[in-house]
């Protein structure tokens, strides 16, 4: 760990870390998951820091004698025995999380991990939490974001004394192969007869359409409200487009699919999407129904897929523009994307979807998704910005 610039408080230091020190902060926050999953964790995230270019932080709450002995003591191949994690146990360690950066100006920070479950800690977990926001505000972004496991009482309360607030009550849903397609699926003749639907994948040209439905799709959004206005849409932009890119741990897969890879795939009965320039191994697996009506062009719905690991993809987000709302676009959306991820070879579709909105809830039970997973959403925001709902 890197001993200079280090912070004291409370006969505490706050070490901070940075991406030469991946694996250790990682195993300290995520001591919960197995080996595996934090290797790939860890892999991911030296991936975004040297092809990316973006930011690592990570800080650790120690008593002022570890700090010496700081790499010594917590070197990753010492972390476990047997599959269990030893570093918690480290005599003189007290908390440790680390910030993320992500495109389109966002940060995620993802513990804080504490060796104390009670409140007595609240106020060390607190400052190190603190710490890691400063650390995004001079990175200048928008937001920063926390996903918390309900069961999390201590780190709940640490975050809200860190200045975090809960946004909403997340749950994961999945889809696995084989996939079902729901049969009753078209757009409705009563809207849309005299206006021909073109689906087509996203292409470089058609941003400013992009940016304008996904600017009005956050309209009455019953999808974390609390956002609208905390982020720019030309932000929130820039990080979907590059977490819909196929990233390198796909390209022997699209190899052997190279002459595969034209989408076959339909929305609705004669409608079909335009399988886009195969040639661009990074281009967006976005796809949007484009309308014309009096010479004018627009796109009125939408839904962005994100590759996580080989042949398992998030419905990172999908809307419909309120104009064009009501007439079950949501359906054509759904059995679009299903379809894209079959064509991409895909086994396993899963998404987040606030508690709140049943409507979209109920959709995706149709289509045979099934809750996996539930999550406290939490954000801070820069200073001179306010949350006007909270829940």
């Amino acid at each position: 760990m890197q001993v200079e610039g280090m912070e004291s408080g409370a006969n505490i230091l706050f070490v901070r870390a940075n991406e030469s020190q991946i694996g250790v902060i990682v195993g300290l926050v995520l001591h919960h998951l197995s080996p595996e999953i934090q290797s790939t964790i860890q892999e991911s995230i030296q991936f975004a820091v040297t092809e990316s270019k973006l930011r690592f932080a990570g800080l650790l709450a120690v008593e002022p004698q570890l700090s010496e002995k700081a790499i010594e003591v917590l070197p990753l191949s010492d972390l476990y025995s047997a599959g269990k994690s030893l570093a918690l146990d480290v005599v003189g360690f007290h908390a440790a999380g680390y910030l993320q950066e992500y495109p389109g100006r966002l940060a995620c920070l993802v513990g804080p991990a504490s060796k104390f479950n009670d409140s007595d800690q609240s106020n060390v977990v607190a400052e190190l939490v603190k710490k890691l926001v400063e650390i995004a505000w001079d990175w200048s972004v928008e937001l920063v974001q926390v996903l918390l496991e309900p069961d999390a009482p201590y780190s709940r309360f640490s975050l809200k004394k860190a200045g975090f607030h809960k946004i909403a009550n997340l749950i994961q849903m999945q889809l696995d192969q084989p996939f079902r397609l729901n049969s009753k699926i078209g757009i409705p003749e009563d809207r849309f007869d005299d206006e021909l639907v073109q689906w087509r994948r996203y292409q470089e040209a058609d941003r400013a359409y992009w940016v304008d439905w996904l600017d009005q799709t956050y309209r009455d959004t019953q999808d974390c409200p609390e956002l609208n206005g905390l982020r720019s849409t030309e932000s929130s932009m820039d990080g979907y487009l590059a977490a819909s890119r196929l990233p390198s741990a796909f390209e022997s897969e699209r190899d052997q699919r190279a002459q595969r890879f034209e989408i076959e795939s339909t929305v609705n009965s004669g409608s079909s999407f335009d399988g886009g320039n195969t040639d661009n191994d990074y281009l967006p697996q976005w796809w949007g129904g484009f309308v014309t009506s009096n010479g004018k062009q627009s796109l009125i719905a939408g839904y962005l897929l994100n590759p996580t690991i080989p042949g398992v993809f998030e419905l990172t987000y999908m809307g419909v523009i309120p104009s064009a709302r009501g007439n079950k676009l949501g359906r054509n959306l759904l059995s679009g994307a299903i379809r894209t991820v079959q064509n991409l070879g895909g086994g396993r579709l899963w998404l987040a979807v606030d508690e709140r909105n049943s409507m979209a809830r109920n959709l995706y039970e149709q289509f045979g998704f099934h809750e996996t997973r539930r999550l406290e959403a939490w954000i801070a925001v820069p200073p001179g910005k306010s949350l006007v709902q909270q829940i």
